[in-house]
């Protein structure tokens, strides 16, 4: 069994804590930057309806193999359909973060 000394304990509770809150703030974003690019053409939220055009951000996650990885690709990538929003690595993140926390529990 290895031992840990208060200060190595310390630290590993600091960066879990600080993971956490990365992610809410991942996720806050990315649910902001879907409301100001997203929302006038796509459902963003969960339960709200949306028409086939533009697929709501539940049914998207719910398609199978559309994986954390893939929407990163994908929204990386100009589409003829939609607007080019020449995301930085950060926004694909917190978009990616908001669209996960879309996803059916399993």
């Amino acid at each position: 069994m290895i031992k840990l000394g208060p200060g190595i304990v310390a630290l590993l509770l600091a960066a879990v804590v600080a993971q956490g809150a990365a992610g809410a703030a991942d996720l806050a974003q990315g649910r902001d930057l879907a409301q100001r690019w997203c929302a006038s053409c796509h459902a963003i939220a969960p339960g709200e309806a949306s028409d086939e055009a533009a697929p709501s951000f539940e049914s998207i996650v719910a398609e199978r193999g559309r994986t954390s990885e893939w929407l990163a690709t994908w929204l990386s990538t100009p589409h003829e359909m939609m607007p080019d929003l020449s995301l930085t690595r950060e926004e694909i993140a917190a978009l990616v973060a908001y669209f996960d926390s879309l996803r059916p529990e399993d």
